[in-house]
């Protein structure tokens, strides 16, 4: 079982390898809704088509895309 510390540090993993577009001052606030949208929706499991997708992974994915969105505010970029 994982505890705090190591979810927190292969969030801020997947944030560091996040393509440069996360990076983007161009992201509406709508933008950052969509993204973290795609990929907690690809992580039900109740859509047929998402079997195959990792539910953690998606989560992880999901979490470093609100950290670039909470940056991309903070820095007045939304």
């Amino acid at each position: 079982m994982s505890d705090v510390k190591s979810i927190l540090q292969e969030i801020h993993h997947e944030r560091n390898h996040q393509p440069a577009d996360f990076l983007d001052q161009g992201h509406l606030r709508n933008d950052w809704v969509a993204l973290i949208s795609a990929y907690n929706g690809r992580a039900g499991a109740k859509v047929v088509r998402n079997q195959n997708e990792d539910f953690r992974k998606c989560m992880v994915k999901v979490a470093a895309l609100a950290v670039a969105a909470i940056e991309a505010y903070d820095q007045g970029w939304c």
